[in-house]
Order: structure tokens, then sequence, then C-alpha cells
């Protein structure tokens, strides 16, 4: 294809959108590479007699337009591709801060300014000459949320960058605080709840006086702030031995307390003013380390005598796993300015403060989103992942073989909450308050009467069983006549 062509092509009416120049591009590459076909005498004369460009030559004589002519959507693209030749290369390099200028104003998706910014940064050989060229520009044209994912390839090379990098995060902390609240929840989430910019606004502060409050505590600056995990529910941000989650509303915000759940020093709702929706969740607790159990037979073993430790007082958590879980650093309770700070467990979502506080080195739960207590109905647990499926299914089987005997009025309430389903929960709390009305000698007859919990688990069943089918006939589900004649 020749210019005079390729131009006409990608300023056609087929391509007003943009859409194609980037499959246009690409064709014009792929079409210089095609291997020579050994043409005749007389088309030889002409072709050496012909004056033509070759693809790249194309492409680098009129690159402007053909940026102008490619949709902000494949703009990104076409550049990392038309990187992989180094005359072009050398030419988006030069034209690196006019690029980011051209990307401010088409407000491209961050995602793909990161790719990009990566791609060269990966590329080029003199990385420190590439950032002390284009710091300013960077600073100056990307969004705040997209300089705090790019800064760590930015630092280090100069006190004078990185003096510039941390004042644009000083200066504009309630704009980065409010990028980094919705880059933690989604839009549609955002949306859900009615969330205005005022409630964006007000968070923003916020969350700026949460982060300078822990700065100031660990001695760190804003570019010492990092991202270490993406998870289900938060991003999460270390600020020293410091932990910031910012994310959705919890799944179970007040829940029982216990010696293994890592003790937040903060945890705080936000709320839309419009809707009174949550819709985000804000943590503050102190830094662990990664758990380096095996993923043996021997570290699932280890797993599971937390799960068990949890289910037998009393917690029900559902997301075990060993992601989520971690090594203590110091002792598990809340501290700030290296002093212990006095946390009202309500203030944090909990029913309690823990009697005995795990030193450094111990197990704990980092993630409280599925933490469900003895009290909650069977029908409302939710399982986060596969190895609590497992867990709760050995715990049953090795609970049902334990003697009848050693279950108490609790055991027995226990067991009825687990087994609630359907709507009947009202009848389910009424045969509870039956059974701890319930004489200890009639107590005692009713357990003595069964061999191992699974048979009074059997009878648990079949109680539950008919309080579904009363609820069933009072709703015309079942029809009584045709019953009584089954």
């Amino acid at each position: 294809m020749n210019e005079k062509k390729f131009l006409k092509r990608i300023n056609s009416k087929q391509n007003l959108s943009g859409s194609l120049t980037y499959t246009y591009v690409i064709e014009l590459l792929d079409g210089s590479k095609k291997p020579a076909v050994i043409p005749g005498f007389f088309a030889r004369f002409f072709k050496n007699n012909k004056q033509g460009k070759s693809a790249v030559d194309i492409i680098y004589d009129n690159f402007d337009e053909i940026l102008d002519a490619t949709s902000t959507y494949y703009k990104a693209t076409l550049l990392t591709e038309l990187s992989t030749e180094s005359k072009l290369f050398e030419l988006i390099k030069s034209k690196f801060g006019e690029i980011l200028e051209r990307f401010k104003i088409e407000q491209l998706d961050n995602g793909e300014i990161y790719r990009f910014f990566n791609n060269m940064y990966d590329e080029v050989e003199d990385k420190k000459g590439f950032i002390e060229d284009n710091y300013q520009s960077i600073i100056d044209n990307v969004s705040m949320i997209s300089l705090f994912e790019l800064k760590n390839k930015m630092l280090g090379f100069s006190m004078k960058v990185d003096d510039e990098v941390n004042s644009k995060f000083k200066e504009n902390k309630y704009e980065f605080c409010k990028e980094l609240i919705t880059d933690s929840v989604p839009f549609n989430e955002r949306e859900k709840a009615d969330v205005t910019d005022k409630d964006l606004e007000d968070y923003s502060k916020t969350v700026a006086i949460i982060i300078e409050e822990l700065l100031k505590s660990e001695n760190r600056e804003w570019i010492d702030i990092e991202k270490i995990g993406l998870g289900s529910f938060s991003n999460v941000y270390r600020i020293g031995e410091k932990v910031l989650k910012i994310g959705m509303p919890r799944m179970t915000y007040n829940t029982k307390n216990h010696k293994r759940i890592l003790q937040p020093l903060a945890r705080t709702n936000l709320m839309s003013e419009k809707s009174m929706k949550v819709f985000s969740c804000i943590e503050v607790s102190n830094y662990v380390d990664r758990i380096n159990i095996p993923r043996t037979k021997d570290g699932r073993e280890m797993l599971y005598k937390i799960y068990k430790e949890l289910r037998e007082d009393g917690i029900n958590y559902t997301d075990i796993d060993f992601r989520n879980l971690g090594i203590l650093r110091s002792e598990n309770k809340p501290t700030l300015d290296n002093e212990d700070f006095e946390v009202n467990p309500e203030a944090v979502g909990f029913d309690k403060k823990i009697d005995e506080i795990l030193n450094k080195g111990e197990i704990v739960i980092l993630d409280t989103d599925y933490i469900f207590s003895d009290e909650t109905p069977g029908n409302k647990i939710y399982f986060g992942s596969d190895l609590s499926i497992e867990f709760e299914k050995r715990y049953i089987k090795e609970r049902a073989k334990l003697p009848a005997s050693t279950l108490t009025k609790d055991g027995i309430r226990k067991l009825l909450i687990e087994g609630i389903d359907e709507d009947i929960e009202d009848e389910v709390r009424f045969l509870i308050a039956k059974f701890n009305a319930m004489p200890d000698d009639e107590f005692k007859e009713f357990i003595d009467g069964n061999e191992t919990i699974a048979d009074v688990e059997v009878e648990i069943r079949e109680m539950i069983f008919k309080l579904i089918v009363e609820k069933r006939r009072e709703k015309g589900e079942i029809d009584i006549e045709e019953d009584k004649e089954k």
C-alpha cells in the first residue's frame, strides 16, 4: 500500500470514528514484511525507477495525522505496537510529553496510560534520563491514581523528582483520596447507593486525615504509600507498619471478636447522605507478614486447627485460606506512635474486647468479611472458600461422633440455628426457647435417649422438617386433605 492510498483510508468516511486506523496501520506494516516475489525484467525496471516509501517511513512522516485519526480506545494499543519498530520507538519517546497531553485531553483510561508508560519504561535504555526528561509531563498530565501507580518507577533517580512527586500528592491530597475511594468502589456500586460528588468530596477529607495521621505516626511521606493487595472487597495499602484498606461494605460488619482476628486500629463505614446506604468501608490495622505455611497436608492441618478453634468458640469463618491469614510482627493490639491505642470494640464492629492477646509470630485472620457468629441462621451463612466448605464438612463429621452426653442446651441451640431453612426462623427460635426452659431432668432424659450427637442431629432435622411442612400448609403450598390421605 502506498502513502497516498493509506492516508486516504484513515481519513475516509468509513473511519470517521477512528476505530479502523489501528487495523489499517497493522495491515500497512504487515504488508511490508511479506516475502518478496521476484518480478520480471520490466516490473523490476519500473519498480527501481519508482521512489516508494517503507511502511515505517510512511508512519513516521504522518505520525501526528495517524494519531489524530485513531480513536481514543485504540491509541495506547497502537503506540505500543508501533514502538516495536526502533525508528518509531525513538519518535514516540521524543513525543512522550505531547502524547500524555493528548491522553489527558481525551481522558484515556488509567489502565491504558499505565500500560503505555510501562512499555516505554521497560524498553528505554537510559531510564534515569527518560524520567528526568518527562517527570513534569507525567505529573501534569496523569490523574492522581495513575501517578500513584507509576510513581515506583519514577522514584529514586534524583531528589528533585522525588520531591516533586511527593509535593504533587501533598498539594492534591483530597483529589488523590477521592480517587482512592472511586478506584476501590466500582461506579455501579456507588450508583446503587446514590453516592454524590459531595459524598466523595466529604469522605476524601476523612481519608486524607487518616492517611496524614498514619504518615506522621510511621514517619513516612506520601510517596512511601504502597499498594500491596487487591482483595475481593478492598484495595490494600501499606504505610510503614500500618495497613489501610479501602473498599466495598463488609459482608459482616458487626461480629464476634476473637484473639485470632487481627485487631483494627479503626474501621468506619462511608454512607451516602442521600440514600443513607453504606457504599464503602475503611479499615486501619497493623501490618503482618505473609503466611509461609506450605500448601501441603500438614499446612492444611494447621489451618484446620485454627478453623476448629474458631468454630468451638462460636465463630464460623467461611473464607479460611492461606491468602487470608498472616503472621503477627508484634502483639495483636492496636498501636499508634508506637504506643498502645485504646479502641472501643463497638466502634470497629466487634462485640467485646479480647481477653487473650496473641504475641508476635502467631497466626491471625486478616479478612473479616466472612465471619459469622453461631447466632447466624444456617440459611444466611455464605462460604467464600472451598477450603472452608471442606473444613466445615470435616468438623460436622467429627462432632457427630461425639457422645450425646457432651451436649448442653447451648449445644442444642447451635444445632437448631444451623438447621434454619426457608422462612421458619421464628419457629426455630421458639423451639430454642422451649429447650432452654426445659427442666434439667427432662433435658437429660432427651439427651440420654441418644448415643451420639449424630443421633441428636437426626431428631433436630425431624423437628425442623415438621416446622417446614406446617409452614407450607399455612401458606397453602401443601393440600391438608391430600396430605392426610398420603
